[in-house]
């Protein structure tokens, strides 16, 4: 009886021959398969997957892994102010510039241990390239510095968080797919344009900022990180744990093969974050280099088939930016950024008169449906806290106009104690701003900044869901402690004064007025607090959403 092949032992043995050198693979596959069949179907395997041309891998000398920098680390006259963020290719940390006195962030290459003049002249070379590169969507590469046989490429700071987090999070439109991806054209237009090509184009490394736009970040960081490890085939550099150029999962065919890459490699990686932001799904999930191979040798499914609600001419662009044949692609980020162009500016179906009017009679009828409700409810209490009922009182008997009225008046409290907050507000930040003038505590307050900002961005507080459930939370919390501060005040405003005792009702004494003041207070700058939140949640949901009124959004 035939003994059944082991097609998972095989896999294994497939992926550990991509590392082994093409003279010795012969013997390594008769070491590893003793079975003559199943040897010959992986040779040629390999010969179908990798080809003749497959190139040898110059692996890297051994390298260090990257270094901690502490706060106050000085790197040149970049002063570290703590780490912000860490990846595959080294950690980032905050730093400022005292000369121009802006931020920066500073990003450790895993460098190896040493590298000849020609390859640092090269490294120089690709990084004073990747400087040249100005754009509106790109995060500028400002310098390069070595410390402790580590290179640091000196990058703009960009606040925000990454694509790969907010996809987390939300299932973005179709008009904030265009949207983003127009921007993503764009600054791939704008490096191409200089010979530059990104080579690691993927969600962790594109940042949305708080108005909706994105900017990519680590241009050129990949061909510097190709020259420090020596290192050309990213499969068989995967396989030894050494630094690949490329994401898994995010690589085109010619990357995954070591193959020469181009301008259209980077429309490949734009094809696959089109593709993830509008499936709300990885197009290649696995991380293994075989299966990832394998996968990369069948055509990618089109996005509408994924999922229904995706119109179909952006399908068709995705779809052709991920044509596993170079040539078949869009042969420059300036096609794909027209064919998304076409898209956006298609004309939105003019909105029904009736359904403005509409909406116009509902906010006519909402203002004093509220003040009447206003009304009534102060009116009720009044009555129901004095005991005032049949024919002693008026409950009942008010006109819609003085509901209305009491309701109108029962605004102006807060109206001017809000009013006299804010102008309070502004007060005392023109008077930060002033003493900000003064260099020390300039100095202070930025580092004050800057730690808000980065606990502010770790906790998600730039993302609307998030924020609205902090609110939430906030707003629960302070109402129950205001509860518990106030009760007394609140039980004797609460009380019925022919029946309770007269002890219940001494909060309201006139010699209580200065607590009655404060808790009015309290109250007010709550309202004003839970506003001014509500306020920036609907101001980060509209710029995630992006411009209103398109016709392309769905669900």
């Amino acid at each position: 009886m035939t003994k059944p092949r082991d097609r998972d032992n095989e896999k294994d043995i497939l992926r550990d021959a991509l590392a082994v050198p093409k003279a010795d693979r012969e013997q390594f596959l008769r070491e590893r398969c003793p079975d003559p069949t199943a040897r010959a179907d992986l040779e040629e395997t390999l010969a179908e997957t990798i080809g003749p041309d497959f190139p040898e891998a110059r692996l890297a000398e051994p390298y260090e892994g990257p270094v901690h920098l502490p706060a106050g680390a000085q790197l040149g006259p970049y002063s570290v102010l703590g780490e912000i963020d860490r990846g595959g290719q080294g950690r980032i940390f905050l730093a400022s510039d005292a000369r121009l006195g802006r931020r920066i962030a500073l990003k450790c290459l895993v460098a190896s241990r040493s590298f000849d003049e020609d390859s640092r002249r090269r490294i120089m070379d690709e990084a004073r390239a990747a400087a040249r590169i100005n754009h509106t969507n790109v995060a500028t590469v400002y310098d390069i510095v070595e410390h402790d046989g580590h290179l640091f490429i000196v990058m703009e700071y960009v606040e925000g968080e990454n694509l790969a987090a907010r996809m987390k999070r939300e299932r973005l439109t179709v008009e904030r797919v265009i949207s983003i991806g127009r921007q993503l054209a764009s600054a791939l237009m704008a490096a191409h344009a200089m010979d530059i090509v990104h080579r690691d184009l993927k969600p962790a490394n594109i940042q949305v900022m708080a108005d909706g736009s994105v900017k990519v970040l680590d241009f050129g960081i990949a061909k510097v990180v190709s020259l420090l490890s020596t290192t050309e085939v990213v499969a068989a550099a995967a396989l030894k744990n050494r630094v690949a150029v490329g994401t898994p999962g995010y690589m085109s065919p010619e990357q995954m093969l070591g193959h020469e890459v181009d301008e259209r490699s980077d429309i490949f990686n734009l094809g696959i974050i089109l593709y993830e932001m509008t499936t709300g799904r990885r197009l290649y999930p696995s991380v293994d280099h075989f299966a990832l191979v394998s996968m990369l040798a069948r055509p990618a499914p089109r996005a509408d088939a994924q999922d229904r609600t995706v119109p179909a001419d952006l399908a068709d662009v995705i779809a052709t930016a991920l044509n596993l044949h170079r040539d078949a692609r869009f042969h420059s980020a300036r096609e794909v950024d027209v064919a998304l162009e076409r898209m956006q500016h298609r004309p939105s179906p003019p909105e029904p008169r009736i359904r403005l009017i509409v909406r116009v009679l509902i906010l006519a009828m909402m203002v004093p449906l509220v003040l009447s409700f206003l009304g009534f409810a102060i009116t009720a209490a009044f009555n129901n806290t004095f005991g005032r009922f049949g024919v002693l009182a008026s409950f009942g008997r008010e006109s819609p106009l003085a509901l209305m009225t009491w309701g109108l008046k029962s605004l102006v409290s807060p109206v001017l104690y809000i009013t006299a907050l804010t102008v309070l507000w502004f007060a005392i930040r023109l008077v930060l701003r002033v003493v900000s003038l003064v260099p020390a505590v300039a100095r202070s307050s930025e580092r004050a900044r800057t730690a808000a900002r980065t606990l502010r961005s770790r906790i998600g507080l730039d993302d609307p869901t998030v924020l609205s459930q902090v609110l939430a939370a906030l707003g629960v919390a302070v109402v129950l402690a205001m509860w518990v501060h106030y009760y007394d005040l609140l039980a004797a405003c609460g009380a019925f004064i022919n029946t309770d005792p007269i002890q219940k009702l001494w909060p309201l004494r006139p010699h209580n007025a200065l607590q009655k003041a404060i808790y009015r207070l309290d109250l007010h700058i709550m309202i004003l607090v839970w506003g001014l939140g509500l306020s920036r949640v609907i101001q980060l949901r509209h710029a995630a959403r992006g411009p209103a009124g398109s016709a392309l959004s769905w669900r």
